[in-house]
């Protein structure tokens, strides 16, 4: 019996045993993994910078390339890496051209704006990031000499090399036409270019009644403009006054303090519209627009009187309009402009005045867009737009 309940107590110490020293073992796994050192891209970009450029310095493009496999491996999306690679494909015989990525244009401007850094400035505060830039220029410069000019080749080894500056403006220009350099420019621009732009333009110009209406006479206007541009599409509410004299005097009612027609030759216009635009031309400076509006046009006949508001009479119209507009852009966010536009009115409808006409009206507008996220992003590839 004694055996028996010793058996079972060594069983018992064996199985504890073994439990305890699972969980120390585990407690112990837990904690490595807890502790263990993390990866810092910094930290590996600067020792994969140093590593593949002392690789090149010694010749072994092969032992270069390894460490750009293993760097994108650990740390991908470094403009460094993306730079390395370039230079690497640059150096062998390859076909840069088909190789690049279609995300590359932030790249770039990132490796642009480090290069136009102060060189004595980063020389101070960042000299690792001093010497891989004079390592890439002086490397990309020697480059350089094995690509004839209008290749992409010589452009991006430019771009790394002598001048930083050069490459965004070829770009815009089509200098690299049929590319595939040229093409992921273009598709990475575009969205920046559609962006929306708010929209504000004062106007002065006259108002030039025809038909029954010439009884009126022209008169000035002033306005304003404000809404959106999006691409070549154009938004905009539009405000107008008239003011001086009817240039003839006009038989009118005052419909709500008697029925009978009586001259006068009072007059204060009005019109207010939504407008809607179409760049039909674009090209540098220039764009020329077809422009057409639904809104309301009307004028005072008589003078308003405070005491006895049933004095005045105004002969109002729903107004519908097309026309054509012009605006040069001395400034890629200012411009001057003309719009010429032709209105189907009928000032007849509430029986103030008995004469119809069509009128037009003639602007000359200052005007500015503004959209300072899409004017930050491209400034930074050096896109200059409407120029």
């Amino acid at each position: 019996m004694s055996g028996s309940i010793s058996f079972k107590a060594a069983v018992v110490a064996a199985l504890f045993v073994l439990t305890a020293g699972g969980r120390a073992y585990g407690q112990h796994a837990l904690d490595s993994l807890l502790q263990r050192p993390l990866v810092r891209c910094d930290e590996v970009g600067v020792n994969a910078r140093a590593l593949f450029a002392g690789y090149v310095g010694r010749g072994e493009l092969d032992s270069a390339a390894l460490v750009l496999d293993r760097w994108r491996g650990l740390c991908p999306g470094s403009e460094a890496w993306q730079r390395s690679r370039i230079l690497l494909l640059l150096a062998q015989p390859a076909l840069v051209d088909t190789a690049l990525p279609e995300n590359l244009l932030n790249y770039l401007a990132t490796y642009r704006y480090f290069a136009n850094l102060p060189k004595e400035a980063v020389a101070a505060e960042a000299p690792e990031l001093s010497q891989n830039l004079a390592f890439t220029a002086a490397w990309s410069t020697q480059l350089m000499a094995g690509f004839s000019p209008g290749m992409v080749e010589h452009g991006l080894a430019e771009f790394y090399g002598p001048d930083p500056n050069k490459l965004f403006p070829a770009l815009q220009a089509g200098d690299y036409a049929g590319s595939n350099l040229q093409r992921n420019y273009a598709k990475e621009v575009q969205p920046v270019l559609d962006m929306s732009e708010v929209h504000a333009a004062f106007s002065v110009g006259a108002w030039v009644p025809l038909g029954g209406l010439s009884l009126l006479g022209p008169h000035p206007e002033f306005g304003f403009q404000i809404g959106y541009k999006k691409a070549r599409m154009n938004y905009d509410l539009t405000m107008g006054f008239r003011t001086g004299p009817a240039g003839h005097t006009y038989m009118a009612r005052r419909i709500h303090a008697a029925d009978t027609l009586e001259p006068t030759a009072h007059f204060f216009g009005a019109h207010i519209s939504l407008d809607v635009g179409y760049d039909l031309v674009r090209h540098a400076k220039h764009e020329l627009q077809a422009v057409g509006g639904f809104g309301y046009d009307g004028f005072d006949a008589f003078s308003s009187v405070a005491e006895d508001p049933d004095q005045s009479a105004s002969a109002g119209s729903m107004d519908l309009s097309l026309g054509q507009g012009y605006r040069f852009y001395f400034k890629p966010y200012s411009y001057l402009g003309f719009q010429v536009k032709y209105h189907w009115t009928d000032h007849t409808a509430n029986n103030v005045v008995e004469f119809r006409g069509h009128p037009l009206t003639f602007r000359v507008q200052y005007g500015g867009l503004i959209n300072f996220a899409k004017r930050a992003k491209l400034d930074w590839i050096q896109y200059r737009i409407r120029q």
